[in-house]
């Protein structure tokens, strides 16, 4: 009797206990026609997808990238200093690494996330010169 008790009760919490929801936002209109979600949200986890912006201009591109992450992690209750991994695609590193100092100022100090940065020969569109993708947690309140 008390093993099926105990049982029963182990299985009562189990059914109580839900795996997070997937929550998937658009931020702009042209996304779900092509296939992509800006934000998904799992728990207390952010993905956000690449966000992409044009040049000329390195300096210009990371302040607006950099910018609409910000913006994009606000949002959804998180912040710069909560961004655990980045990944980051340019089609001039010597541009971007001329930047650093730009970049470094949208995290608080020391609170750098785990990086890799790439450079590629070409992103979605021609004039598109910076791309970076983030994980971020949403903190506990």
């Amino acid at each position: 009797m008390k093993i099926t008790a105990v049982w029963i009760m182990g299985m009562a919490l189990v059914a109580c206990h839900q795996a997070p929801v997937i929550k998937r936002t658009h931020v702009a209109p042209h996304e779900a026609p092509i296939g992509y979600t800006q934000v998904v949200q799992y728990g207390d986890r952010l993905y956000l997808s690449g966000v992409a912006v044009p040049g000329p201009d390195m300096a210009q591109a990371v302040d607006r990238a950099y910018s609409h992450i910000q913006k994009i992690l606000q949002d959804h209750g998180s912040d710069m200093g909560h961004v655990v991994k980045e990944l980051l695609f340019t089609t001039d590193m010597a541009a971007m690494k001329a930047q650093i100092e730009t970049r470094r100022q949208f995290y608080p100090e020391g609170q750098y996330p785990a990086s890799s940065w790439i450079e590629v020969k070409g992103l979605f569109l021609p004039e598109l010169i910076l791309e970076v993708e983030v994980e971020a947690v949403i903190p506990a309140q």
